[in-house]
């Protein structure tokens, strides 16, 4: 399936438009950034904090 709005473009392109797009911090999110997220889990800072969701997405979710 074709898109016109992404004809001619190179994955990459397509890919950092969409994330410009859809992501409010307008970047891509990458493995160090879910093992920082990974490492806070596992740290004494979460002693308290059960039943939660951590969405490691640039605010993909939250956007309106």
């Amino acid at each position: 399936m074709t898109i016109p709005a992404f004809k001619g473009m190179k994955p990459r392109q397509v890919f950092d438009t969409m994330v410009a797009v859809n992501i409010p911090m307008k970047k891509e999110q990458t493995p160090e950034d879910v093992a920082d997220a990974v490492a806070f889990l596992v740290s004494e800072d979460v002693k308290n904090i059960t039943g939660q969701s951590l969405n490691v997405d640039g605010g993909f979710f939250m956007r309106s």
